[in-house]
This record gives structure tokens, sequence and C-alpha cells, in this order.
């Protein structure tokens, strides 16, 4: 359905349920963005499944009323759609959470209806196997009717083998050592077509599609100038301060946790991630592949990242857990676009467009998004925006900075 849904499901089966909560809920966003009907229904049972484990946990009222509310919706849902297994998943569930809430008639009342779709699943399961059974049944009976009448065969024909054994003997051999040829041909192939489409899988993480395929054929990729693109900048606020508070394997932790939700973000906006440094990240849309809207996929990209960081910080101050704050900068421009190095070669892109791009986010403050001028002439019919200045970059002389948020309906 969406990378959301695996992140979250990963970080529930961890007993990581806030973290869950924070993907399960871009999940629902998501699907309810595309119109997915069943997979919204599954994305509103996992905080609902999710918030009921909290419920236990804490004994918070809230938590339980929250996963009344999710599961009744999914399940009301996931009825008319006859989902069977998500239905005896989140029954039992949304039993437990009227149980919480205090609504025993309500918990007794879902109880019976979980009961009702276990049983359901597991008569439907028996008949399958019943079904199995009759057919193996057929096929046995039918295997030893044949079996019989081969034997009388072999009988039959028994003396005439005798007169040409030694004949059939090479036939036999020959035959064998060809099929143990073909045989070990095949398991071959399988194993180095498994171990091609590894190498692609890896290549394919590192580099965009077509220079991966440039860098098959030809064993090298030229670098490439690209016109039209947008860049997007991010970096935590004060984040050696806040390092210096963690130990390495929190930080590595918080890092990644973060970085893996900014990679399924990119992703969903067809924008290539080029790199983290440290505690910053850097993509950019509009290559390898010319992209008409790259500076509005950039945008979408940062608002949605911007969001996530502001949950993720609500998450943690509830846990009283320290916490990055994020600032975030974008310019749009054209770039130079190659692999740097023969060994542990890297895509990078170069040119006063990145330069600014990381300007405007040096320049920006905390939780707001901070676009360039050439990036405001792309998207100022797209987005609410806010003058808020200039500064001066080298060899450029001023750039006019503009704050950016989505459009408010009134």
């Amino acid at each position: 359905m969406n990378g959301f849904l695996e992140l979250g499901e990963f970080r529930f089966r961890a007993g990581e349920y806030s973290e869950a909560l924070v993907f399960h809920k871009e999940s629902l966003k998501i699907c309810k963005e595309l119109g997915l009907e069943q997979e919204e229904a599954v994305a509103d049972g996992n905080i609902g499944m999710t918030y009921a484990i909290l419920a236990k946990k804490t004994n918070k009222s809230e938590n339980a009323a929250e996963a009344v509310k999710h599961l009744e919706r999914s399940v009301t849902v996931l009825k008319s759609l006859k989902n069977l297994p998500k239905l005896e998943l989140y029954s039992q569930y949304l039993s437990q959470a009227y149980e919480m809430t205090g609504e025993n008639a309500m918990a007794l009342s879902m109880y019976k209806e979980y009961v009702i779709y276990r049983d359901s699943i597991y008569d439907k399961t028996r008949r399958e196997q019943f079904t199995n059974q009759e057919s193996e049944f057929e096929y046995f009976k039918k295997e030893s009717v044949l079996k019989e009448t081969q034997r009388n065969e072999i009988a039959r024909e028994q003396s005439m083998r005798n007169y040409s054994l030694g004949g059939v003997g090479v036939m036999l051999l020959v035959a064998s050592g060809a099929g143990y040829g073909y045989r070990r041909k095949r398991r071959d192939n399988r194993i180095i077509a498994r171990e091609k489409k590894r190498s692609d899988d890896l290549l394919l993480n590192i580099l965009p599609h077509e220079v991966a395929e440039e860098l098959k054929e030809k064993g090298e990729a030229n670098a490439q100038l690209h016109s039209e693109v947008s860049i997007l900048f991010t970096d935590f606020e004060g984040f050696t301060k806040l390092s210096e508070k963690l130990s390495p394997t929190e930080l590595i932790g918080e890092l990644n946790y973060c970085f893996s939700a900014f990679d399924t973000i990119v992703t969903k906006h067809n924008i290539e991630k080029i790199k983290t440094i440290g505690d910053a990240y850097m993509a950019v849309s509009g290559l390898p592949s010319a992209t008409p809207d790259h500076a509005v996929n950039v945008v979408n990209a940062a608002i949605e990242i911007r969001d996530f960081m502001q949950e993720y910080k609500k998450l943690r101050q509830a846990e009283g857990r320290l916490y990055f704050e994020m600032r975030i900068g974008i310019n749009s421009g054209e770039v130079v676009a190659g692999i740097v190095g023969i060994k542990k070669f890297a895509y990078d892109i170069w040119g006063d467009a990145v330069n600014i791009a990381a300007r405007m986010e040096s320049s920006c403050i905390t939780g707001k998004i901070n676009i360039s001028e050439s990036t405001y002439e792309l998207v100022k019919d797209n987005f609410d925006t806010e003058y808020r200045g200039e500064i001066e970059a080298k060899g450029k002389g001023t750039v006019k900075m503009f704050f950016v948020e989505p459009i408010t309906i009134l």
C-alpha cells in the first residue's frame, strides 16, 4: 500500500507503539488522499489496535477512546467488504477497547462477533482441507489402479527386457548424465539470476535507474547538466548539543527513524534522495529525468516532512524524551549531476543552486520552510507564501527569501 504501512507494522512488532502510531497515521492520510477504501480501513484498524495496547499499558482513558473510534470506523467498512481476517483481528481489539471504556454490553456483543469471524475463517479452512483430502483420496485411488496395471505390464515384458538389458543400461546411463547436466545448468542459471537481481537492487539503491543502466551498459556514467531542478536541504537544530546527551546507539536510532520517514516521503513525491551528511539530508527533483512540477513536488515533500517532525516532537515530549527540531531550505536552478570516484562511488550534484539551497536552510528558523525567489516564482500559485527579506549569496548578490505553507482554505 505505502511505505508507512510497513514501517508502522515493523515498529508495532518491535513494541515501539508510539513510533508505530506516527507511521500508521501517515498511512491513513495517504489512503484517504488516494481514495483507497479497504487500505484506509486497515490503517484505521492499525491505529485503533495500537491505541488499545497503549491504553492497557498506560491506563489512559483517552487512549481507549481513540481505540474505540478508529476500530469502530474500521470494522464498519470491513464488514461491507467482507474482509474476514481483518474483521477477526480488529473486532477482538474493539471488544477489549469497549471493556476499557466501561461499555461492557458493547464489549460482549463485539466479542460474540469476533467469535463468529474466527469460526467462519476456521470453517472455511476446514472445508478447504476436506476438499483437498477428497482430491488426494481420489488421486491415490487412481494411482493405485494405475500401479497395479503397470506391475502386470512389467511382469509381461520382463523377459523381453532381459535380452536388451545391456543396451538399455547404456542408454539409461547416458540419459541420466544428460538429465543431471540439464538440472545442474538450470540450478546454476537460477543462482546467477538471483545474484544478478541482488546486484541490480543494490545498484538501484545507490544510483538513479537511468544512471545505473548507463553504468552497467558502458562501465561508466557521464556527468549531466540539468537546467531545471529543485533542491531540498534539511538540518536538525542544535544537533551537536543534543548528540552529547544521547548514547551513540540512541543517536543513530533517532537519525534512522527520521531519515527512513524522509526516504518514504521523497519517494512518494518523485524526488531523488542524494545523500545524508551527518544530520543533514539532501534530495532533488527534476533529475535524472526532467520533471515539470519539480518545485511543487519538493515543496509538498517539505511540508510533509515538517508535519512528520512536528508529530514526532509531540510524541517525544509526551514520553519525556529528547527530540530533534528541523529547518528546511529549498532552491531551484541548474545543477551538474554525476558519479564521484571509482570505489564506493556515489551519485552527487554540484552548482550554485545547491549552495543557495544550503543557504536557504541555514537562514531558516525552526519548524519553517524557507524558499528562494527562483522557487517562489515556480510555486507562488500553489501555496501560501510570506516574504521575509534578503540574504547575501557569494557571487550571486542578494537573494530574496520566502516562507511557504499550504494554502489556507477559509
